[in-house]
């Protein structure tokens, strides 16, 4: 199977983030800072329907400096969880993804991240940006894979109107991009095929965050929406 790193749905020109909370969506404002587009130099026409789009994909684990903390017990087997949980949910659609690998980011000020990118003088953690950025260049030995999508999973994740720090945000993701971050309870959730697909250019049904209509659309089996 021909390993196509290509976006399949629209052409992709406009970046945004988007998080998922437990009462209701956010649309994040990333200040037009631009994702890493590599590989969305072009669309994809698809001319046959039958075509397979191949993903490769690269997780990177935040821990604690001594490599403790609520990801501590993350490796292997969650990272493999994961591919079979994006897999049987994009399967269908002939989007398949490959594993390649995962790390460890140990380092204590990453472990509780910001997924907006605005200021906030009541918020001390960093922002996801950040994050992306120490990994491209912060790092002795950089892990950040800019041929593949990259999933950052942590301790927990705030959106900047929430404070103090609360662990409310299930995950957020560039849209389009290739770069999604999720708290390390949510990971191996229905949050993650969410995002991923935030990652295509795939907006809320219901997009009106901050309104009475804001999106109510159920995530799991028990959810009363």
């Amino acid at each position: 199977m021909k390993n196509i790193l290509l976006p399949l749905f629209v052409p992709f020109y406009a970046t945004s983030s988007v998080a998922q909370l437990f009462e209701c969506p956010v649309t994040l404002n990333s200040n037009g800072i631009q994702p890493p587009m590599s590989i969305f130099d072009k669309s994809v026409q698809i001319s046959n329907p039958t075509d397979k789009y191949v993903f490769s994909v690269k997780f990177h684990i935040v821990k604690n400096n001594d490599g403790s903390g609520a990801t501590a017990v993350y490796g292997e087997n969650e990272v493999m969880n994961a591919i079979m949980i994006m897999n049987t949910n994009f399967n269908q659609f002939n989007i398949f993804f490959k594993y390649v690998g995962y790390d460890i980011i140990k380092n204590t000020s990453f472990m509780k991240v910001r997924a907006a990118n605005f200021s906030n003088a009541n918020l001390s953690h960093p922002t996801f940006d950040q994050l992306l950025e120490y990994s491209k260049t912060g790092m002795t030995n950089p892990v950040y894979d800019y041929n593949a999508l990259n999933l950052f999973i942590v301790e927990g994740l705030d959106y900047n109107a929430l404070s103090p720090y609360q662990s409310r945000v299930a995950g957020a993701a560039k849209m389009p991009g290739i770069d999604s971050i999720y708290g390390f309870n949510y990971f191996l959730s229905p949050t993650l095929p969410h995002e991923i697909a935030h990652n295509f250019f795939l907006l809320h049904t219901a997009e009106q965050s901050g309104t009475p209509n804001c999106e109510h659309v159920a995530t799991g089996p028990t959810d009363p929406y």
